[in-house]
C-alpha cells in the first residue's frame, strides 16, 4: 500500500533495470475496463478476475452500472474481488458511481448539491424620447410591450416592470431563484434564441439554438437593478428609470440542470457525493479491504464529464468566487455571458454567438463581451480544479488510492491546466481514443488523425508540466466496430498514442457475464461500441498474452525518467470531441488544433501550453540536461526550449499575466517565435482595460533582437529565436 504522502505527488521512476524490462511488474502491465453491468455471482467474478490476470493484464477498472451498484450484493462482490486481487497482485480501480457525470441520490435534482445553471428572461422597454435603433429599422414596433406604471404614464420617470421569467420556462415550472436583474440601452436589436425539437429520441426532447444576430447593448449603460426588486418568483417587479430609446430589462434565474448530476463547481456537492460512495459503494467491507496490508487498490476513476446546462454553468456562490478571483463584481455583466451551447457537451470548436454583446454608445462593437466571457471560463476552470479534481483526490488518498480523471475535455474548461493541476496533487491523467478521434484502421489519411494527435498532446502536455510520467488511455472504443476490432487494431492504435506521450492502456472493455451466457454475450453498449470481451466466448482471448507482454515492456520504458519536449505552442482554448456518433459525424471535428507538422518534420517534439501555465511562478528556469542548457519553460518537466505564439489564432489577445510572463521569458533568453503580429490586447477584463499594458509587455519580444550562436537556416537547439532575427523557421525558409 502506497504511503499517503507519496499519493499526493506524481509517481516517478529514475531508472529501469534489465530484470524489470524482462519481467515487467504488475503496475507496468495494461489495464482493462471491467463492466459490472448486471448482478453476477461472486464466484463468476473471481473466475473472470483470474482469467484477466492470466491474460497478462495487471489492473482491472471496475465500471459500475445502475443495475449492480450501491447495494449489498455489489458491496459483497467488491470486497471479495479486492481480497482476491490482493492474492493475485492485480490492481483494482473503480468508477465514481454507476454513471457519468458523477451522480448520486445525495446530489440529484431537488437537493442542495445538484448541478445548477443560470438562465435569463428579457423585456424590451421603451424609454422617453425613443430614438431609431441602429441596424434594426422597422423592428421597433414589433417589440414586446412591457407593462409599466409610474409618473407621466410610465415615461420620463420611474417605472415598475414585471421581472421577466426565463424565456424557456415562463411559468417557472422548473423552479428558480432570482439571482440578478440588469438593464441596458439597446443599440441594435438582434434575434432571439429558439427552443426547437432536439431530434434526439434518447435525450432531452428540445434544444436551444443560439440567435442569428446578437443584440448589442451600450456597455456604458449596464446597470444592476437587483436591489430594486420587490416580491418573489413570477410576481416580482422592479422599480427603475429607463433612459431614452429602447432598453432591455434582463433577469437571471438559477435552477437545477435537467441532468440531475453533482455540481462540479461546489466542494460541498462533491463531499456529499463522496459520502454516498463511502456508505453505499464501498461500505465497511470495501473500506476494510482497501485498507488491508498489501491491498492493491489503485484509482477511483471519473470518466469523461459530459456535462450539460441550457445556458450557463452556475453554483450558489459562483458570484462571490468570481469577484474574489477576477477582482470585480460580475453582476452588471451577466447579459454578456450568455452564449447558448458553450456550456454543453460537446463544447463547440468556435465560440457560439452570444445572445447579447457589447458596444459603445454609438453602436460600434467592443471587446468587453469577449473579455468577460473569458473571465467566466477561467473562473469555471478555477472551481473545477479546486472544488472537484483536488477535493476528490484528497478523498481518494484516504482510501490509499489516487483519483484518475478524464479531465476537462468536451467542456468549456481549460484542458492543459486541468491535467496539470490534477497530477500535481497526486491524481492520475487519462485520455481516451474515442473522444480524441483515433479510429481503426490507423492512417494519416483519416480526417481525424491530426486532430487526435493535437487533442492527446494537449492532455499529455498538462500531465508532463505537472510532473507526471503516467498518462493512461481508454483504448479501443469505436462506434460501429463491434466484432470487427482485432488485437492488431489495438496495437496500432496504442503505437500512435505512445508516440505522443501516452504510456499505459486500459482496454475498453470486459463485460462481466453469467457463466451460462450464450455467445456473443451481453455488451455494455449492445453492439454500438466495440465489443465487450470475455474469456469464455472470444477465440482471440488466448492471444492477449503476447500483446499485453509487449505493452508492459513499452510502459516500463516510457515511464522511466522525465519526459522532455522541444517546443511549446501557446494555445488558449478548449478541447471539443471527435466522438460525434458515426464516421460521418466524427469527420466534422476540427482538422487540427495547431499547425505543428512543419516542426515535427524538422525533428522537433511539440506540446501545448496554456496562458495560466505560462504565467505561473517557476515556469521559467534553467534547463539542467538540455542539449545547450539555457532558459527553458518547466525546467523540472518538459523543459521546452522554445515557445511559439500565433496571436491571430487567439483573436490578437493574451491575458496580461501571460504577456508579462512572455516578456520575462524573453529577457531570460528563452527562444520565442511570434508568428505574424504580436498580441495587441488583453484576453480578459479583470475590471479594467489592460490593452496598453499588454502591448507594453510584449514589445521587447518583437523588436528583432539579434540571435547569437546559430547559423541562419539551420536547426536551432533553442537558445534564442526572436522575431526578425534572421533564423529560418523549419519548413518555411523565413523568420516570423
Amino acid at each position: 500500500m502506497t504511503a499517503p504522502a507519496d499519493l499526493r505527488r506524481p509517481a516517478t521512476r529514475a531508472a529501469l533495470t534489465r530484470a524489470r524490462f524482462a519481467t515487467p511488474e504488475m503496475t507496468d502491465r495494461p489495464g482493462i475496463r471491467w463492466w459490472w453491468q448486471q448482478p453476477v455471482p461472486v464466484e463468476e467474478l473471481l473466475e473472470e478476475l483470474r482469467a484477466i490476470a492470466a491474460a497478462g493484464f495487471g489492473e482491472v477498472e471496475i465500471a459500475f452500472s445502475p443495475g449492480f451498484w450501491a447495494d449489498a450484493a455489489q458491496r459483497e462482490a467488491l470486497a471479495a474481488v479486492l481480497a482476491e486481487a490482493r492474492q493475485l497482485g492485480v490492481g483494482v480501480a473503480m468508477t465514481l458511481g454507476a454513471a457519468w457525470p458523477l451522480q448520486t441520490p445525495n446530489t440529484t435534482r431537488g437537493t442542495a448539491y445538484a448541478a445548477q445553471e443560470l438562465q435569463y428572461g428579457v423585456r424590451w422597454v421603451e424609454g422617453e424620447g425613443r430614438a431609431e435603433i441602429r441596424g434594426d429599422a422597422g423592428r421597433a414596433g414589433a417589440e414586446e410591450s412591457a407593462e409599466t406604471h409610474g409618473p407621466g404614464g410610465g415615461r420620463g420617470g420611474a417605472v415598475t416592470t414585471p421581472v421577466p421569467t426565463p424565456f424557456d420556462d415562463a411559468e417557472l415550472t422548473r423552479g428558480g431563484r432570482l439571482v440578478a436583474v440588469v438593464a441596458a440601452r439597446v443599440v441594435r436589436r438582434g434575434t432571439p434564441p429558439r427552443v426547437v425539437d432536439s431530434g434526439n429520441p434518447w435525450g432531452k426532447p428540445t434544444k436551444i439554438i443560439a440567435p442569428e444576430h446578437s443584440t448589442l447593448l451600450d456597455e456604458t449603460t449596464l446597470t444592476d437593478l437587483t436591489g430594486q426588486v420587490r416580491g418573489e418568483g413570477a410576481g416580482a417587479v422592479v422599480d427603475w428609470e429607463p433612459g431614452p430609446a429602447q432598453w432591455a430589462l434582463m433577469a437571471f434565474w438559477s435552477r437545477d440542470s435537467e441532468q440531475g448530476v453533482t455540481s462540479f463547481l461546489d466542494g460541498a456537492a462533491a463531499r456529499a457525493a463522496l459520502t454516498y460512495l463511502d456508505e453505499h459503494q464501498l461500505g465497511p467491507e470495501g473500506a476494510a479491504a482497501l485498507g488491508a496490508e498489501g491491498a492493491t487498490g489503485t484509482e477511483l476513476f471519473e470518466d469523461s464529464l459530459e456535462l450539460n446546462a441550457d445556458c450557463l454553468f452556475w453554483s450558489p456562490d459562483l458570484h462571490e468566487r468570481f469577484r474574489a478571483r477576477r477582482g470585480y463584481d460580475p453582476t452588471r455583466y451577466l447579459p454578456l455571458l450568455i452564449a447558448h451551447g458553450q456550456c454543453r457537451y460537446w463544447v463547440p470548436e468556435a465560440p457560439p454567438r452570444p445572445d447579447f454583446d457589447s458596444a459603445d454608445p454609438d453602436g460600434a462593437p467592443t471587446s468587453l463581451g469577449r473579455r468577460v466571457r473569458a473571465d467566466y471560463d477561467r473562473t469555471v476552470t478555477d472551481l473545477y480544479v479546486t472544488d472537484h479534481l483536488a477535493l476528490i483526490q484528497d478523498w481518494a488518498v484516504g482510501h490509499g488510492m489516487r483519483h484518475k480523471a478524464q479531465a476537462a475535455y468536451g467542456q468549456n474548461l481549460e484542458p492543459v491546466r486541468s491535467f496539470r493541476e490534477l497530477v500535481r496533487c497526486g491524481g492520475r491523467a487519462e485520455v481516451e481514443s474515442l473522444n480524441s478521434g483515433d479510429r481503426v484502421p490507423i492512417s494519416m489519411g483519416h480526417p481525424n488523425w491530426r486532430f487526435a494527435l493535437d487533442w492527446q498532446r494537449s492532455c499529455v502536455a498538462g500531465a508532463h508540466q505537472g510532473g507526471a510520467v503516467r498518462v493512461s488511455t481508454e483504448l479501443g472504443a469505436q462506434m460501429d466496430k463491434c466484432y470487427d476490432f482485432s488485437l492488431a487494431d489495438y496495437r496500432h492504435m496504442l503505437d500512435k498514442e505512445w508516440a505522443v506521450g501516452i504510456t499505459k492502456p486500459f482496454v475498453h472493455g470486459f463485460a462481466a457475464q453469467d457463466g451460462e451466457a450464450p455467445w456473443p454475450t451481453r455488451g455494455r453498449f449492445g453492439t454500438v461500441v466495440s465489443e465487450s470481451w470475455n474469456h469464455r466466448h472470444f477465440p482471440q482471448w488466448e492471444h492477449w498474452k503476447g500483446l499485453t507482454d509487449y505493452w508492459a515492456r513499452g510502459t516500463a520504458v516510457l515511464e522511466t525518467g522525465t519526459p522532455r519536449a522541444d517546443v511549446a505552442v501557446y494555445r488558449d482554448g478548449f478541447l471539443t470531441t471527435a466522438a460525434r456518433g458515426n464516421a460521418e459525424a466524427d469527420a466534422t471535428a476540427p482538422g487540427r488544433l495547431i499547425d505543428a507538422e512543419p516542426l515535427e518534420r524538422a525533428g522537433y517534439n511539440v506540446q501545448i501550453l496554456d496562458p495560466v501555465g505560462l504565467a505561473e511562478e517557476g515556469a521559467i528556469g534553467v534547463g539542467r540536461d538540455t542539449e545547450a542548457g539555457g532558459t527553458v519553460l518547466f525546467p523540472g518537466g518538459p523543459a521546452y526550449r522554445a515557445l511559439v505564439l500565433d496571436a491571430a489564432l487567439q483573436g490578437g489577445a493574451i491575458p496580461l499575466d501571460a504577456a508579462r510572463a512572455l516578456a520575462r521569458a524573453a529577457a531570460a533568453g528563452l527562444a520565442i517565435v511570434l508568428v505574424g503580429r504580436p498580441p495587441t490586447g488583453d484576453a480578459g477584463w479583470g475590471g479594467a482595460d489592460a490593452d496598453a499594458a499588454v502591448r507594453e509587455a510584449v514589445a521587447p519580444c518583437s523588436r528583432g533582437r539579434a540571435c547569437s550562436g546559430w547559423t541562419p537556416g539551420r536547426r536551432c537547439p533553442g537558445r534564442s529565436w526572436h522575431s526578425g532575427c534572421g533564423l529560418a523557421w523549419p519548413g518555411t525558409g523565413r523568420c516570423y
